[in-house]
């Protein structure tokens, strides 16, 4: 299907994937690597733009700026500088993995479509603010210009189709006491004595290392004002992670019950609720039957981060996240993808999109945000 051959495809891929790596664009500071997008969009021949919050998308010149089909992956990455190297193998650098191998893959996808249907409602959009609060899929949501059908650009490998992500949920628990003097610990209040009661409790019973059961982690802990005084007062913030079929409302429940005498519970935030769609459903089947024309053997997973497929779901018909790199490298000072996977990716990205297309005739584009 593609005019290029697929060596220089994974090169094409790999010096965008380059520059993108090249300028650091943690969260909230994106609009450089946006700019990187848009020139790269343009000079293949699509139209690009950026909307009012960053988000940065690409399209078919005659789509008009309309989808049915979205690629949606971001463009912000997490905190922390790699020396970015590109070889004939492998691209390293600060989001090759999570996410801009998929956004540039997917560029490379709309392109070719659109070699084939200047016209055809499809876009690629690099979400801004993913690492942190998605700013740019609530955006989306909020705006009420939700697509059909969208692909999630995030880290799989080349043979996994996520179907679900866990929720997660920013929580602070906060312990009071007394006090006292620490020559006569039995005699006093001690908040963090509490607040280290609960956090054993939890550590037993949210530690199992499954991503069907739910976790607490401790992010942050703060506790104490003398080196002679028992705690009169004790916090920490945990990040609570939600599989899919465990509702959030009854494990907040179940935590608040176990809390100690003096000590309460309140969510930071607006929590990620868990997402699984079936792997029948036209994107994750698309995907699949996309792997399986290049002779890939799929693999549906329920992935145990979140991403921003946890908030567009439940606007969608269809939804299912894919992308290239090894999952277990992102946000680590490791990140490197392979060019054959930017090429497989791209692949997958394309004949998943043409599918969606024939089944989408009697769907209505939406316009996207400018």
């Amino acid at each position: 299907m593609m005019d290029s051959t697929s060596v220089s495809v994974g090169r094409i891929a790999a010096k965008i994937l380059y520059r993108l790596v090249s300028i650091p664009s943690p969260s909230r500071h994106e609009r450089e690597a946006a700019k990187a997008f848009m020139e790269e969009a343009l000079s293949l021949g699509l139209d690009s733009w950026m909307d009012s919050v960053g988000n940065v998308y690409a399209a078919p010149e005659k789509a008009q700026r309309r989808a049915v089909a979205l690629l949606a992956s971001h463009i912000d990455t997490v905190e922390g500088w790699i020396e970015p190297q590109i070889s004939t193998e492998y691209v390293y650098g600060r989001g090759a993995v999570d996410a801009k191998g998929s956004l540039t893959s997917m560029l490379l996808a709309v392109n070719e479509i659109a070699r084939q249907r200047p016209d055809a409602p499809i876009a690629v959009t690099g979400l801004v603010d993913e690492e942190a609060d998605s700013t740019g899929a609530w955006y989306l949501v909020e705006s009420k210009r939700v697509p059909s059908y969208i692909v999630i650009g995030e880290p799989t490998g080349s043979s996994r189709v996520a179907i679900g992500y866990r929720g997660s949920m920013r929580i602070e628990i906060l312990c009071t006491g007394r006090g006292g003097h620490t020559a006569s610990p039995w005699a006093g209040d001690s908040a963090l004595d509490k607040l280290l009661d609960y956090m054993l409790m939890l550590k037993k019973d949210y530690t199992k290392p499954t991503v069907m059961q739910p976790t607490v982690a401790i992010t942050k802990l703060e506790a104490g004002d003398a080196t002679n005084t028992l705690p009169r007062r004790a916090k920490a913030i945990l990040d609570l992670r939600i599989p899919p079929h465990v509702n959030p409302e009854q494990l907040l429940k179940d935590l608040r019950t176990k809390l100690p005498q003096d000590c309460t519970l309140s969510i930071i935030g607006k929590p990620t609720p868990p997402v699984k769609v079936p792997p029948t459903s036209p994107v994750p089947r698309a995907l699949i039957r996309a792997l399986l024309v290049q002779g890939i053997k799929p693999s549906p997973v329920v992935k145990a981060g979140t991403s921003d497929m946890n908030i567009l779901a439940p606007y969608t018909k269809s939804i299912a996240a894919y992308g290239p790199g090894d999952p277990s490298l992102a946000h680590t000072d490791s990140e490197k993808v392979h060019v054959r996977e930017l090429e497989i990716a791209t692949k997958t990205y394309m004949h998943a999109i043409l599918e969606l297309l024939e089944r989408s005739s009697r769907d209505n584009p939406k316009q996207l945000p400018v």
